[in-house]
């Protein structure tokens, strides 16, 4: 087998992004700039052939990968997930929002969300940190490594599987978001412009 035909069968067979440094451990290439140099040509090879596929460079690393105008595929996908219905929705929900603070996810989803977000985490798809009173839900790189899809897409794609019920209790959340965030900045304006007539006729006085 040569240097070519064995980068690409790692690409193929991990099926997920890997370092110049992680293919020359794997394939026993010592020379890295010759791995490049494959890579590049395997690049242009994907292109040429008119295939599916494409090899794609990103964040310091070389990912065999559909490309973007096949992501029509990605609902097919999503739904085949391995986990169940009602946690695909919570996750659904999440990568909608994201980034999302957990109250609000519970908001939509009820008291049995906790359940799926620690679930969820668990499986590696979210992170929580500290955010005030609650926590803000982050998605990870595993998250984006199984649902691997362009971004706009797989958001699009998660989001036809929330229920029309639950859209609608979203979009009214948002709602109630941006007037509440209205009202603020109005208040904030009314605020300002008492100071600066105090502040006026502060001077005046003297």
């Amino acid at each position: 087998m040569n240097e070519k035909n064995k980068i690409e069968a790692i690409l193929f067979s991990t099926g997920r992004r890997m370092t110049v440094d992680e293919i020359s451990s794997l394939t026993g290439i010592g020379d890295k700039d010759l791995i490049k140099r494959i890579l590049l040509e395997l690049k242009a090879d994907y292109e040429q052939r008119g295939t599916s596929l494409t090899l794609k460079e990103e964040a310091g690393g070389w990912k065999l990968t559909v490309k973007d105008h096949y992501a029509y595929i990605a609902e097919k996908l999503i739904t085949k997930a391995e986990l169940d219905k009602p946690l695909l929705e919570t996750l659904a929900v999440i990568a909608w929002r994201y980034p999302v603070l957990q109250a609000e996810v519970i908001k939509i989803r009820h008291n049995k969300a906790y359940d799926h977000i620690k679930q969820l985490e668990e499986l590696g798809f979210i992170k929580r940190i500290k955010h005030g009173r609650t926590k803000k839900i982050i998605l990870t790189d595993h998250f984006f490594e199984y649902f691997d899809l362009p971004g706009k897409e797989q958001r699009d794609a998660l989001k036809r599987i929330i229920p029309q019920h639950m859209k609608e209790k979203i979009e009214a959340q948002e709602r109630e978001i941006e007037q509440a965030e209205k009202k603020l900045e109005a208040l904030k304006q009314t605020k300002q412009k008492e100071s600066e007539n105090a502040r006026e006729n502060h001077t005046a006085v003297h």
